[in-house]
């Protein structure tokens, strides 16, 4: 899970996007993004594409808009993880060690 840095810290990022988001409530959007593996600037990251969708709609923001980014980003993963596995010759999730700082890391072929 990922720490947000409170109320705070979605709040200021929702505010940056440019987008009226007024609907919104704060504790929600920051459960739903705690229950994925973000960093900060991937949590920017998805609230601000989430506001350029709901622009390009002509629409305020609401959660349904980050739900769908992180929707695609989770396929986007899921998609790199196979990827990187077929190359490796391994089945998807076997040999891999967590994301950090989302670059994948082979787990017996890395040198520190």
């Amino acid at each position: 899970m990922n720490k947000l840095g409170g109320r705070f810290g979605s709040k200021q990022s929702l505010e940056k996007t440019g987008t009226d988001c007024s609907g919104l409530d704060v504790d929600e959007v920051s459960e739903l993004l705690s229950e994925e593996r973000l960093n900060g600037r991937e949590i920017s990251n998805a609230i601000h594409t989430a506001g350029t969708l709901a622009r390009y709609g002509d629409e305020k923001l609401q959660l349904s808009h980050i739900q769908e980014v992180l929707g695609v980003r989770r396929d986007f993963e899921t998609a790199l993880e196979k990827m990187e596995a077929s190359t490796l010759g391994l089945a998807p999730g076997v040999g891999l060690t967590a994301r950090q700082n989302t670059i994948l890391t082979e787990e017996h072929n890395v040198q520190r």
